[in-house]
């Protein structure tokens, strides 16, 4: 899986940031450390899993992405995309296998650099306020509340990628694409 976001330290714990954030996650969960990969990433990698950030800022991951698949010999459809969606209600997750970025540059960068839209990808809803400039809202922090759900978003991505592997694509949307609460 490859986790999305903006390298500096500045963009630590901002909304842009919760795929890197969700890949961190996964990597401290399977006791991976990271190292630099033969490109613009570091990645950890266990018998279960294959987890990359890129080093670049968002706009350009699909450099990163594509080195990194490049080099593990890896096609589209074998990885996940983690990132963040401002269309989605904080805290909602929407697993697909395949689409169009959506708006997000990051994933079009994605999708351009690998030529498909056969690219799964988990997004991770982080909500919007309509009264924000969406650069200004994406790329500030999560607030107090949001902070304290954080651990429990993480751990259902966790969970709905360890079902992905194990049991398939559909089992994970059928956990994963549900509604909050439903």
């Amino acid at each position: 899986m490859i986790g999305l976001g903006n390298p500096p330290r500045e963009y630590d714990g901002t909304r842009h940031n919760v795929g890197m954030m969700a890949a961190e996650y996964i990597a401290r969960q399977e006791g991976l450390r990271f190292r630099a990969g033969k490109g613009r990433y570091f990645y950890g990698q266990n018998a279960r899993y294959l987890v990359v950030i890129p080093t670049t800022y968002m706009n350009e991951s699909g450099v990163a992405v594509r080195e990194a698949v490049d080099h593990f010999g890896l096609a589209p459809e074998e990885i996940v995309v983690l990132l963040d969606d401002v269309n989605l209600p904080f805290g909602t997750l929407r697993l697909r296998p395949r689409g169009s970025d959506g708006g997000h540059r990051g994933l079009a960068s994605v999708l351009y650099h690998l030529a498909t839209d056969a690219v799964p990808r988990l997004r991770i809803g982080v909500g919007r306020d309509p009264e924000v400039p969406l650069r200004v809202y994406v790329l500030s922090p999560f607030s107090p509340e949001e902070r304290e759900q954080l651990p429990e978003i993480l751990h259902r991505v966790y969970q709905g990628l360890e079902v992905l592997r194990t049991q398939g694509m559909d089992q994970a949307m059928n956990l994963l694409n549900r509604r909050k609460g439903a």
